[in-house]
């Protein structure tokens, strides 16, 4: 599998984020990001990993309010 980098403005718009709050969660680690020549990269499939973390984690959250209700 190819590892795809991305920029910041790349990986905001492929994770749906502002562009601050990417840098936000980049600096608190909570998204893998890289330092090469002063730019922040991200790696494609490390993104791919957290939209689908974020989905299953939704789902369930989901599921879990409808065994509340």
């Amino acid at each position: 599998m190819e590892n795809r980098y991305m920029n910041a403005k790349e990986a905001s718009t492929y994770l749906g984020l502002p562009i601050m709050e990417l840098y936000r969660m980049s600096s608190s680690s909570e998204i893998p990001s890289y330092k090469f020549g002063g730019k922040l990269l991200y790696r494609k499939d490390q993104l791919t990993q957290l939209l689908s973390q974020k989905e299953e984690d939704e789902l369930f959250n989901n599921q879990d309010l409808n065994k509340a209700a």
